[in-house]
């Protein structure tokens, strides 16, 4: 007979969130009015990650507003912020809500 542990047999292995790409399909881009920008996500964060991500967007100092929609990152900016750094900045925000979701689900 085999035995095992009831919470390992619930407890998913965690991989660090990625943005796969820009969804074209639903993305409205205009140079005129403030876009809004589907990333694809490799998957739906866990809800304490998702806790990390809201505090990176009330920061008075962060340019740009996202929000997570399932397995989407939703961004609303201007068109000329879309040109410049969006990418690398949301992927800054998304690695280091990564390494704090490490470090909260694992203190060691």
């Amino acid at each position: 007979m085999m035995f095992f542990n009831l919470f390992d047999a619930f407890e998913e292995k965690y991989e660090d969130i990625q943005i796969l790409g820009v969804d074209k399909s639903r993305t409205k881009l205009d140079q005129h009015k403030p876009c809004t920008v589907f990333l694809e996500l490799s998957q739906k964060p866990p809800k304490r990650w998702l806790d990390l991500f809201a505090m990176k967007q009330v920061s008075p100092f962060h340019p740009v507003r996202a929000r997570i929609e399932k397995h989407y990152m939703v961004v609303t900016c201007q068109y000329r912020d879309y040109e410049k750094n969006l990418m690398n900045l949301l992927q800054k925000d998304i690695e280091e809500c990564n390494f704090e979701y490490r470090k909260l689900e694992n203190p060691d």
